[in-house]
């Protein structure tokens, strides 16, 4: 026993020895030697079944990583804040509604994950933990975000997602080093513009709210590369600012009012993925044969009438979808996209494909269903790598004569099947 451990430290190293024997913790994970006890610098509790820890978890005064989540725990021993080199507590997953009010005695904490729990409000001395990296405290039940939440200036990764915040603090735009923010289901209708202070920040995530606006602040956010908005917004339009924002590469902005995307959006070359499906979108704009390194575009459950020839410029694209619009012709060059894997045009008023379809030679999915289809082009027999083709709902009465030799279609008899009930079906032009 080392010499330096009093009796009383020993008394309460053995109190967590036998709980963890009452509770069934493996000795793998607790020790149940003191001397090696007293010297762990890790200790994980998770997925234990728990309803509480032992009262003297502060006792293991060595310890830098606690994992104690995924339990059943309702709250935090008064004691864990004596665990002064702790950098890293993981609580996520439990019945916790409070913290500890001294938590700010962890003056080490850099990461601190407390989400899935039942919290209504955080103390005032976790805003106090001024060395706080990475804080995440998503899907509780908190209506406001202190003022002070502006005092974390070392933060760069924030989750607060899936609570019930109608708003957010300007002070948020003191946390400079955020490189990450999520703030996603919640009850948000406006953003601070201090938000555009974050010029860190690389990742904003800010789906299943209830914008009205987006600021124009967003256009300083030089540094992003992946924004997700969607949720049942009101916004119509995208501030011209975000012609700013060069280094994006993956856009999502789904489920808005948007009418059209500006012309400005040609400017966004790093692009890989745009979705913006389930808006009002009428047209898209010549210019987006820019977005050459565009591997990802989902346009659909819009207004399209249809589509610029442009498009068949997008020679990286390997997802498109622009399906649940009405369209009643595809560019007669879309077999110029010879690297789509997956294209979806079902539920428009197509009546015909172009033959350069069968240029689709790396096409796995096919989707055109719901159409005014009568026929397929012969050369779909090219596809040979195609594995679903969807079809229903159209006119077709008969199959390309070499059909037969898409060996790879996996719904080959469902297709001859349908044949006997689109016979009968009456295509309606919408």
């Amino acid at each position: 026993m080392p010499n330096n451990m009093n009796l009383e430290h020993q008394a309460k190293l053995q109190s967590v020895i036998d709980w963890a024997i009452a509770n069934e913790i493996d000795e793998d994970r607790l020790p149940r030697d003191i001397e090696v006890l007293s010297q762990i610098t890790e200790l994980d509790l998770s997925r234990c079944h728990l309803k509480k820890l032992p009262d003297y978890i502060g006792s293991l005064i060595q310890l830098t990583k606690l994992k104690v989540d995924n339990n059943e725990l309702t709250k935090l021993p008064d004691s864990i804040t004596d665990l002064i080199q702790l950098n890293y507590l993981d609580v996520n997953f439990n019945q916790l509604i409070r913290l500890p009010s001294k938590i700010s005695n962890l003056v080490q904490l850099t990461h601190f994950y407390a989400s899935f729990n039942e919290f209504k409000q955080l103390p005032a001395s976790l805003f106090e933990i001024c060395k706080l990296q990475c804080l995440e405290i998503s899907h509780n039940d908190l209506t406001d975000l202190p003022y002070d939440i502006g005092n974390l200036i070392q933060l760069t990764d924030f989750d607060i997602s899936g609570n019930f915040l109608n708003t957010l603090p300007a002070s948020i735009g003191r946390l400079t080093k955020l490189a990450c923010l999520v703030i996603s289901e919640n009850n948000l209708t406006h953003l601070p513009d201090s938000i555009g202070n974050l010029n860190q920040l690389v990742y904003l995530y800010i789906d299943e709210n209830n914008l009205e606006t987006l600021p124009s602040s967003l256009g300083n956010l030089s540094q992003l590369t992946d924004f997700s908005v969607s949720g049942l917004n009101n916004f119509t339009e995208l501030p011209d600012s975000m012609i700013g924002l060069n280094k994006l590469t993956n856009c999502t902005i789904v489920d808005s009012q948007l009418a059209y995307l500006p012309e400005w959006i040609s400017e966004l070359t790093q692009l890989k993925m745009l979705d913006v499906n389930n808006n009002k979108l009428v047209e898209l704009p010549n210019g987006i044969v820019k977005l050459t390194h565009l591997h990802s575009f989902d346009v659909s459950n819009n207004r399209l009438v249809k589509l610029p020839a442009s498009i068949s410029n997008l020679n990286k694209l390997e997802y498109l979808d622009i399906s649940i619009n009405q369209l009643s012709a595809l560019p007669s060059n879309i077999g110029n996209l010879t690297m789509l894997a997956s294209f979806d045009a079902g539920y428009n008023d197509l009546a015909q494909l172009p033959d350069s379809i069968g240029n689709l030679s790396n096409l796995k999915y096919l989707g055109v269903d719901h159409n005014c289809l009568t026929q397929l082009p012969e050369n779909i027999s090219n596809l040979q790598h195609l594995k679903h083709l969807d079809i229903d709902d159209n006119n077709i009465q008969n199959l390309p004569k070499d059909f037969y030799k898409l060996k790879n279609l996996e719904n080959y008899n469902e297709i001859v099947k349908s044949l006997k009930i689109d016979r009968s079906h009456s295509c309606v032009i919408k």
